[in-house]
């Protein structure tokens, strides 16, 4: 817009802003369905009717039957704020250190991201709260909150272990279905969002299913969202189907076709990248990015994938194999993009030595910090 209208860019330029706001905003795509956006908006000083609005899509992770065209499929974008969480997740292990803004903007820079964009980025995730500005210091300091590094311990256990072994199957299923009157738009695509964060799949209009019998969490979800609607109604039960693997069956639920495809475009992307890595031809400087982009990419099929035993998945099933690729660059460039970080980081960031460490998948597939002998 700067480019288009002198106007906007005088004003932006100045920061000529009365208040700023920010929230969410649902939205029905008619090709990928229930989107939410976040939502930054800045009104003009000069003028009441000048407002700029920004929307921006974080992750989304939703599973949806194959043959519903109307429904949105399983997609994460490298959004810089994305970019940026997966960073701290690796390199980061400790709410003590001090991370300057400057030393961000820097370690985005190796990524090709603009210092707007990574302004953006750390802005977005202090409302999430995984960071938070430490004192009153300019330009500003940041630190992980413990409450994002036991997240972030957890979803690098979670990333880094899932795939390792077929899961324990019994057979059952967490079964939900819910009624919302019909103007209940809002808690009706509450109960969805939910649900989906819950790893459920909707099998039918409103039966969602997915497998386990843990049903704790999404019974405590439910009542969270639909106690104050009237006319809702629930159900949580524990369900066996008669014809598992049939076409009637729960993984008609899953767009198994569109993971398998994901898995195999994850192993064309980076088989190159292995080869490399097995010839010693990745430098410090390379490792960083690659190293990154590989997690990057991998961190979505835990969430996505369903997990289901092999009996009701396509053969052959390629998880195995992008699962293998990703350890094995994972594990032999963590050092080198460790090294990297701190060099690119140490002129904004003198002590960042002391604090950038990096995750390494132990033997039984679950991530441990790597030992830190400079402290």
């Amino acid at each position: 817009m700067s480019l288009l209208d002198n106007n906007f860019r005088t004003w932006w330029a100045e920061h000529r802003v009365n208040s700023a706001g920010y929230g969410t905003k649902h939205y029905r795509h008619r090709v990928v369905g229930d989107l939410t956006l976040d939502c930054d908006t800045w009104d003009s000083q000069v003028t009441a009717s000048a407002t700029s609005v920004v929307r921006q899509a974080d992750d989304v992770s939703l599973h949806v039957p194959s043959d519903d065209v109307g429904a949105p499929r399983a997609q994460a974008g490298p959004t810089p704020q994305h970019l940026l969480a997966t960073l701290l997740g690796e390199y980061l292990d400790s709410s003590d250190a001090d991370l300057p803004s400057v030393a961000v903007v820097a370690i985005l820079r190796e990524f090709g991201i603009t210092e707007s964009s990574a302004r953006a980025a750390l802005s977005r995730l202090t409302k999430r709260g995984l960071i938070a500005v430490r004192g009153s210091r300019r330009p500003p300091v940041y630190h992980l909150t413990p409450q994002a590094i036991a997240r972030h311990r957890s979803r690098m256990d979670h990333f880094l272990s899932f795939g390792a072994r077929p899961p324990r199957w019994t057979g059952d299923w967490v079964t939900v279905s819910f009624s919302v009157p019909q103007s209940g738009q809002a808690p009706r695509h509450a109960v969805r969002k939910a649900l989906g964060s819950l790893g459920f799949a909707r099998l039918y209009d409103s039966v969602w299913i997915r497998p386990g019998s843990d049903s704790g969490p999404v019974t405590q979800a439910l009542h969270d969202v639909l106690d104050d609607v009237v006319g809702s109604r629930w159900s949580v039960m524990r369900a066996r189907f008669d014809e598992e693997a049939g076409p009637h069956g729960p993984a008609a639920a899953y767009d198994l076709a569109g993971l398998a495809s994901a898995y195999e475009d994850f192993i064309a992307r980076y088989s190159d990248l292995r080869v490399a890595v097995r010839n010693r031809e990745i430098d410090a400087t390379r490792a960083l990015v690659a190293r990154t982009s590989v997690m990057d990419s991998w961190r979505k099929f835990p969430d996505i994938d369903p997990n289901l035993p092999e009996h009701l998945l396509p053969a052959p099933w390629p998880c195995q194999a992008a699962r293998d690729l990703m350890l094995e660059i994972h594990s032999a460039l963590g050092s080198l993009a460790e090294a990297r970080l701190i060099q690119v980081a140490t002129p904004y960031w003198p002590d960042a030595a002391s604090w950038i460490t990096h995750f390494q998948a132990s033997e039984n597939g679950v991530s441990v910090p790597a030992r830190r002998g400079r402290r």
